[in-house]
């Protein structure tokens, strides 16, 4: 059985708290486990000229505006449209809504606030959480956030929220896809989707969620979006020559990274029953057993 979530959960901040208090019927929480691409999705919607806010940086208004959070500005000046939109007026009151709210916390956070919708961002997990160990590597912040350990050694050991990675990932994902179903408006969209067709998979996750989408600025704003484009943004915010070894947020975007490094050792990690039910019902298919394969695709 997926255990329950602890009551003191390290990741949801001061300001975190206030801004879900915030929510209500015009918001689409856009929920994704760290490292399912959500850069990505964040970028497009904004391109779209779309109300997406980042409630771990920003501090959102009831009117739906938000202001940005002066200490998280070089993080926010990497990602090139946020960035954009931080240098003019936030939304216009007639384009606020409906408003994109990105989490990456499990769904009991909104017990009690009526959402317009819930959009989930995954990816297989095996590139989903080899991502996320590479971020908090380069990037965390707060205590609970930075990674010391090596890659075996985070996998092996309890997280932020009492739980290994892999059954912390399986429980954020099958606690928001049961939350998900009762929501009247919801699209669930893979990174590897996203990837392959851009413009189809966005278009379907639009449509879904009752948002009118004009094909041709899609593609525009899925141009803008593309790993090459953020990337080339992102060497110039931070400063980083093209092909400099530094940490970047825009890291490789690759579909199936997880085959450069598997182990059968570290195919252990993702053998457990509850993560291969969860991952089938979200397209995946992960072996049972590091004997069965342990580089099994999708």
């Amino acid at each position: 059985m997926l255990d329950r979530p602890h009551t003191r959960d390290p990741r949801v901040s001061s300001l975190y708290a206030r801004n879900v208090a915030r929510t209500g019927p015009r918001d689409i929480v856009v929920a994704g486990y760290g490292g399912a691409g959500q850069s990505i999705v964040a970028n497009t919607l904004l391109e779209l000229d779309l109300n997406y806010v980042d409630p771990y940086t920003e501090i959102v208004h009831e009117d739906g505006s938000s202001t940005p959070v002066p200490e998280h500005a070089g993080f926010r000046g990497r990602m090139a449209a946020v960035s954009q939109r931080d240098g003019r007026n936030s939304c216009a009151s007639a384009s606020c809504w409906p408003r994109f709210f990105k989490s990456h916390l499990p769904p009991e956070i909104f017990t009690g606030r009526p959402l317009a919708g819930v959009w989930l961002i995954v990816r297989d997990p095996r590139d989903a959480l080899y991502s996320w160990y590479r971020w908090r590597v380069a990037f965390g912040e707060e205590p609970w956030d930075r990674v010391d350990a090596d890659w075996a050694e985070w996998l092996a050991a309890p997280d932020y929220a009492g739980r290994r990675p892999v059954e912390d990932w399986t429980y954020f994902y099958a606690t928001w896809l049961d939350w998900a179903a009762v929501h009247p408006r919801w699209a669930c969209t893979r990174f590897e989707d996203i990837k392959a067709n851009p413009v189809l998979t966005f278009k379907a996750a639009l449509r879904a969620l009752g948002i009118p989408v004009d094909e041709a600025r899609l593609a525009e704003a899925v141009e803008a979006s593309s790993f090459e484009a953020m990337r080339s943004h992102e060497d110039q915010a931070a400063g980083q020559e093209p092909h400099s070894e530094q940490s970047r947020m825009m890291r490789r975007g690759k579909v199936n990274e997880w085959l450069e490094w598997m182990t059968p050792q570290l195919a252990a990690h993702f053998t457990a029953p509850d993560l291969v039910k969860v991952a089938h019902r979200l397209g995946y298919r992960l072996a049972s057993s590091p004997a069965n394969d342990p580089l099994s695709t999708m």
